[in-house]
């Protein structure tokens, strides 16, 4: 939810921005589980570098119990409209260190039209072989068998809500019109 929150955030306030995040969490029987996300600040809030603005978080939330383990990140979307060079290296980054890390990326306008477009994405094995080689020419990425579908893998994403949350939804459903006309609410 705070993840959600903070993309409509950022796209409500600031026309053409990206909000993006840390996500944390544990991994466990080969099933990663992400726990907390905290957002990143955005590049005029301030002047820090954001590797201490994360470190400084994550030593607050280790204080407080909360699972600490940096797991991926995510970022916002238009349309699907995600993929960039930045992209490719941050999340290549965060692979190499956390094996089990993923890119989750949220579209906030298919959202907005009532279709929650939630992804999770993984750099596939010849991707990243790619760019440890670091040849990007036509002729390396043709050695290295990479395609424009074969550069990221889609990860399946189980989304469970504490008993709270489910009752918020529960609440908010109620207080808000159903139109059969229409078949979405109104």
């Amino acid at each position: 939810m705070k993840l959600i929150k903070h993309c409509h955030e950022v796209e409500s306030g600031n026309q053409g921005s990206i909000a993006q995040g840390a996500l944390l969490g544990l991994v466990e029987n080969f099933r990663l589980e992400i726990t907390h996300s905290f957002p990143f600040p955005m590049a005029s809030e301030d002047g820090g570098d954001d590797e201490d603005f994360q470190l400084a978080i994550m030593r607050k939330l280790r204080l407080v119990n909360v699972d600490h383990l940096h797991v991926g990140w995510y970022q916002s979307s238009s349309f699907g409209n995600f993929l960039s060079p930045q992209l490719l290296e941050s999340h290549f980054a965060y692979q190499t260190s956390v094996e089990e890390s993923v890119c989750l990326i949220f579209d906030t306008a298919k959202t907005s039209k009532g279709f929650l477009s939630l992804k999770a994405y993984r750099l596939t094995p010849q991707a990243v072989a790619l760019y440890k080689a670091g040849d990007f020419s036509p002729e390396g990425i043709r050695n290295m068998k990479v395609s424009h579908d074969g550069i990221f893998s889609e990860v399946p994403i189980h989304v469970k809500n504490s008993h709270l949350v489910n009752e918020l939804l529960l609440e908010l459903s109620e207080q808000i019109p159903w139109s059969p006309d229409h078949n979405s609410w109104t």
